[in-house]
């Protein structure tokens, strides 16, 4: 989309950068030689609150640092996930998050993926 790329998302991977003149070629090449400005996350909610969704806002220290693409009450987790861009320098597995659920803050922790329990 023209807001979000591959290598924001995480999905670099399938782009082949050596295939010449694509639209959004340069873009991606930059991305790729400069690290993305946005990263997709992963991330838990701790203890209870409401469940996140799309478009709330995600803070570190006060400082809006990304936005949720998607959450919602995990049933076999019995806790709120969800993914959402942020900022990258704030895109590390274990960094304290709060999410702005109806004008409150809620803290969360970004998580590695997957969220799931492996079997």
């Amino acid at each position: 989309s023209p807001e979000r790329n591959p290598i924001e998302a995480g999905l670099g991977f399938f782009v082949d950068l050596t295939k010449p003149n694509f639209i959004g070629r340069e873009i991606l090449l930059k991305a790729k030689e400069n690290g993305p400005a946005q990263k997709l996350v992963s991330f838990r909610m701790q203890g209870k609150g409401p469940p996140p969704r799309p478009h709330y806002s995600v803070f570190d220290n006060g400082e809006r640092i990304g936005e949720i693409t998607s959450g919602t009450l995990s049933p076999s987790l019995n806790y709120g996930i969800g993914m959402a861009y942020v900022s990258a320098p704030h895109a590390k597995a274990g960094t304290n998050i709060d999410i702005e659920i109806r004008g409150q803050k809620f803290p969360a922790t970004i998580e590695k993926k997957p969220l799931y329990k492996k079997s």
